[in-house]
């Protein structure tokens, strides 16, 4: 067993609605994870930079069956300019062709 790998794409605009210029964002996950087979991923924040508003980084998927403990979700903080705000996201293990565009996720802080 492994926790499925899903690459994570999107672009991002800032206050004009243009494609940021700089920045970045840092993914860091609630806590850490582990599969049924013992692998596990801890929660260190990784930050990816900006560019000209796009962004790719692999992360894990929370939602796996076999990921434990279950609910566990990434925080993401985006930094741009003097702007900073965070989003929750569960990353899908079944991403098609294992990529998800963050537009795509609903944040869990802003569900309901």
């Amino acid at each position: 067993m492994a926790i499925t790998q899903v690459t994570v794409t999107g672009t991002i605009n800032d206050v004009t609605g243009r494609p940021a210029s700089g920045g970045q964002i840092v993914w860091q996950l609630s806590e850490p994870i582990r599969d049924g087979a013992g692998l596990f991923v801890n929660d260190d924040a990784q930050a990816v930079p900006l560019v000209s508003g796009t962004f790719s980084i692999e992360l894990y998927a929370t939602n796996d069956p076999t990921t434990e403990p279950a609910g566990a979700y990434y925080i993401a903080t985006f930094q741009i300019g003097s702007q900073q705000w965070q989003d929750e996201y569960v990353i899908p293990y079944d991403a098609p062709d294992g990529t998800v565009n963050v537009a795509a996720l609903v944040p869990l802080n802003q569900e309901g």
